[in-house]
């Protein structure tokens, strides 16, 4: 089965402003729709939800901490909207693998 996700280019530009403005590692969160058939499994992007700095507790180049508080109320408005909640941030200075804390 292929697995795809599929972006508005407005919501795709958002993200990776977001996520590759600085130096830094950024998170943010996606809201998504599942839609489904026996060959594909697709996730729509809804809506991109940028980690603001009053959540971010540090971040550095190869590392990123938020708080709980940055994705409980956009987890709750996943479930009351039966979306898909995704977590996503940046890996700087070409790192394409995935971290310890990733995993």
């Amino acid at each position: 089965m292929q697995k795809t996700i599929t972006f508005l280019d407005k919501d795709y530009e958002l993200l990776q402003r977001h996520l590759f403005k600085d130096q830094n590692e950024q998170a943010a969160f996606l809201l998504c729709s599942l839609a489904e058939t026996d060959l594909e499994m697709r996730l729509l992007v809804n809506k991109v939800i940028p980690v603001a700095a009053e959540h971010i507790e540090f971040n550095t180049p190869d590392r990123i901490r938020y708080t709980d508080e940055s994705y409980y109320p956009v987890i709750s408005e996943a479930k009351k909207q039966d979306q898909c909640f995704i977590m996503v941030h940046s890996h700087m200075n070409g790192y394409v693998g995935f971290s310890a804390i990733d995993d």
